[in-house]
C-alpha cells in the first residue's frame, strides 16, 4: 500500500491539535508537522505524538499569521520526500475529514490514479451538526491528496491563499472527491468575527482574495445551512468535545 504522508503548519494551535492527530492516526502512515514559531504548548503537543516528525522555526520578531505558509509547505514537502512519502495529506489543524474518506484513503491512493484530489470544504455554523451552504459557502473545494514527486518551483513566498500542490501537479474539476472537509473554526460568530480581523489585517486590499474579498466571512444575509447527512459524518472525539461546548 502506498506511504501517506500526513502534512500539517501550525502555530498556536494547541486547543485543535490533540483532536486533529488522534483522528488521523488509524489511517495516515506519519505526519510530518511544521511549528511556526508557537508560543503556547502546540509544539509539546505535537512532539507527544506517535509516528511525528516535527519540524520548527522560531522567529526573532514578531510577523503576521500566515507570512510563511508557503515557506512551510515548502519545507514541509521536502521533509515528505526525504521520508520517501508516495502521497500527502496536506491538512490544517481545524479541520476534521469526513470518516468515510478516512476508511477510503487507502483505497482511493492505491487505485494508480496519480493526480490530485479534491474535498468539499463544509464550514460548520452554529451547530456540531450543521453547515452553511448559501452562495460562496456552497461552492468551497480544497485539493489536500496528491502523489508527491520531486519539484523544483513552488509559488512565491508571502503569498496567501495558494494550493499545497507544486504548479506542476494538475487539479481538474472532475477529481472533486464526494467527501467533505469540516471546517471548526467556522462554527463561534466569535471565532469567525476573528478570522475576518486577521485576515483583513493581513490583506486589508484582498490582493490575494479580490474576487470575493474577506467581508463574507462575517455577512450571513441570505444564510442557509444544512444538516450533515447520515453517512457523512466526521468523528466526534474526546479531544474535541471542548470545542463544541
Amino acid at each position: 500500500m502506498p506511504k501517506i504522508t500526513a502534512l500539517l503548519a501550525f502555530r498556536n494551535e494547541e486547543r485543535y491539535l490533540p483532536g486533529f492527530f488522534a483522528h488521523l492516526q488509524p489511517y495516515v502512515s506519519e505526519f510530518v508537522v511544521f511549528d511556526d514559531g508557537s508560543t503556547d504548548r502546540s509544539a509539546e503537543v505535537a512532539r507527544a505524538q506517535p509516528r511525528a516528525v516535527v519540524l520548527s522555526r522560531t522567529h526573532e520578531r514578531s510577523y503576521p499569521p500566515h507570512y510563511f505558509e508557503v515557506d512551510n509547505r515548502r519545507t514541509l514537502l521536502h521533509a515528505a520526500l526525504e521520508r520517501a512519502a508516495e502521497w500527502v495529506l496536506c491538512c490544517d489543524a481545524d479541520e476534521r475529514y469526513e470518516l468515510d474518506f478516512l476508511r477510503r484513503l487507502r483505497e482511493i491512493t492505491a487505485a494508480g490514479r496519480l493526480c490530485a484530489f479534491a474535498l468539499k470544504v463544509r464550514d460548520l455554523w452554529d451547530s456540531v451538526d450543521a453547515y452553511r451552504v448559501d452562495g460562496y459557502w456552497g461552492d468551497k473545494a480544497k485539493y489536500v491528496l496528491f502523489p508527491l514527486t520531486p519539484f523544483t518551483t513552488y509559488h512565491p513566498s508571502h503569498a496567501l491563499h495558494t494550493r499545497w500542490m507544486p504548479p506542476h501537479v494538475e487539479c481538474c474539476p472532475e477529481n472533486i472527491l464526494d467527501f467533505n472537509i469540516y471546517h471548526l473554526v467556522s462554527l463561534r460568530r466569535e471565532a469567525r468575527a476573528a478570522r475576518l480581523r486577521k485576515f483583513k489585517q493581513i490583506d486589508p486590499d484582498s490582493v490575494y482574495q479580490p474576487r470575493i474579498g474577506y467581508d463574507y466571512l462575517a455577512d450571513e444575509s441570505g444564510l442557509a445551512t444544512e444538516k450533515i447527512p447520515p453517512g457523512k459524518e466526521f468523528e466526534l472525539l474526546p479531544q474535541d468535545r471542548h470545542l463544541f461546548e
